[in-house]
């Protein structure tokens, strides 16, 4: 089944990003406001703690981002994706302020076994720059205007991946990076935002991923791009990019399971990362040992990287592992939560959520956020020993339990894909709606 690491969010604040008024430009953040836990609600419902909720056109599984005071999202409709869609809605009211639909030529069937409108955008002071799986890329200026598309089907051949793509965009220095990890040929592109025009290129080794590339600041000076990617046979690796010409800085091999969950920064040069054995069958221990701690260093000229702890039993779902106040958090799709040390990889408690998680866990002052698939959200306190503050139930449903508990077994249904956190707001996207969450 398509896997959902894309939409997810996460509360980091040590990445240099395009413009310091951003409050969440791209794939888990990060954001450049400091965020008080105070502006951003404990708990809700469906009637509480609800500034607005807005029906989004067609359907979309792809993480809000967020410019000043406007949230933009991304979707698609009809039978066949034949339309993609950009939503503008204003965070004070929830008013939308504009929308684009562009009618696609590479057209593929609108079902759940496939991503739709997965890829997370980006944003910056030049506008809004959304990546469809059908290979349509362009930006949008703040008002709506389109600056420009580039149709990388036309460039560079069909994109054939099982289950679709599901990779976000990233970005760097007014540059933007797409990977598009198809079964044959998968490959990097660096364009630039302002112009769509492609800066460099980089082939990477065949084999089906889901996760998105991460910019990581590896010291005072330079900064990598990282990816958690398939490698030859079974085998998975990291790999860290030279961002402004493409080359290979570093390779980590001998990972399992870690092409869903997208590497996380704990600190400039140590990232956390994780790994799933997939849906059925539980991991396995090679996965199990994928998640931990990576250090990325300079040694005798030339870059390397090394796990710094293993995982003994944490491990992820499709979600990214976070670290917040010397903890790492490991949460599956089934909703096993790991809490371990962050510097040495101890298990400090293990907890079962009372809910499923795809969403990556969000982190804000002494809080843990849990987004669930179907529309619970858990909350914990961010300490050594396990305390639930609140969980909180977004939409209800008509269905008996036995109704509930056979949707979950079907993908026909809405799922909760994603938060992100602002000074003011927690935005909650669901596939068709969005929310605004306000103490």
């Amino acid at each position: 089944m398509f896997s959902l690491s894309n939409a997810t969010c996460v509360f980091l604040a040590f990445i240099a990003i395009p413009d310091d008024s951003t409050p969440w430009p791209q794939f888990l953040g990060p954001t450049s406001v400091e965020i008080a836990e105070r502006s951003i609600p404990l708990t809700w419902s469906s009637n509480k703690n609800v500034a607005w909720e807005r029906e989004i056109t067609g359907y979309g599984q792809s993480s809000p981002v967020v410019w000043n005071d406007t949230a933009y999202v991304t979707s698609v409709e009809g039978k066949m994706k034949e339309n993609l869609i950009v939503s503008a809605y204003s965070i004070a009211n929830g008013d939308k302020t504009w929308e684009q639909k562009i009618a696609t030529k590479h057209q593929s069937e609108n079902s759940d076994y496939f991503s739709r409108a997965a890829p997370t955008p980006v944003v910056s002071k030049l506008g809004v720059t959304v990546w469809f799986e059908n290979g349509d890329l362009f930006t949008f200026d703040h008002g709506g205007r389109q600056l420009w598309h580039v149709d990388l089907v036309e460039m560079y051949g069909p994109i054939q991946s099982r289950h679709g793509l599901s990779s976000s965009l990233a970005q760097w220095n007014n540059m933007i990076y797409v990977w598009v990890q198809r079964e044959q040929q998968p490959y990097l592109l660096c364009v630039d935002q302002g112009t769509g025009n492609v800066i460099w290129k980089k082939d990477l080794e065949p084999g089906t991923s889901w996760s998105s590339p991460a910019i990581i600041p590896v010291n005072d000076d330079e900064t990598h791009l990282v990816l958690s990617a398939a490698g030859n046979g079974n085998s998975g690796k990291l790999i860290g990019i030279q961002p402004s010409t493409g080359e290979t800085a570093w390779e980590l091999s001998g990972l399992a399971g870690n092409t869903t969950p997208t590497p996380t920064l704990v600190k400039p040069g140590r990232v956390l990362v994780g790994a799933s054995a997939g849906r059925e069958g539980g991991p396995s221990k090679e996965a199990i040992a994928t998640n931990g701690l990576v250090a990325i260093e300079k040694q005798a000229g030339s870059w390397q990287a090394r796990y710094v702890w293993r995982s003994t039993r944490a491990t992820c779902g499709f979600c990214s592992p976070v670290a917040h106040r010397g903890l790492a958090y490991f949460v599956d799709r089934r909703g096993r939560l790991f809490c371990l040390d962050v510097e040495s990889g101890e298990e400090v408690f293990s907890e079962n959520l009372e809910h499923s998680v795809w969403a990556t866990p969000l982190a804000i002052g002494s809080r843990v956020y849990f987004v669930g698939e179907d529309g619970m959200s858990t909350v914990i306190e961010a300490d050594r020993t396990f305390k639930k503050l609140a969980f909180n139930v977004l939409w209800k449903t008509d269905s008996s339990p036995a109704e509930e508990n056979n949707q979950r077994n079907t993908l026909s249904r809405t799922r909760q894909y994603a938060a992100c956190a602002i000074s003011s707001a927690l935005i909650i996207r669901r596939g068709d709606r969005l929310y605004c969450l306000k103490p």
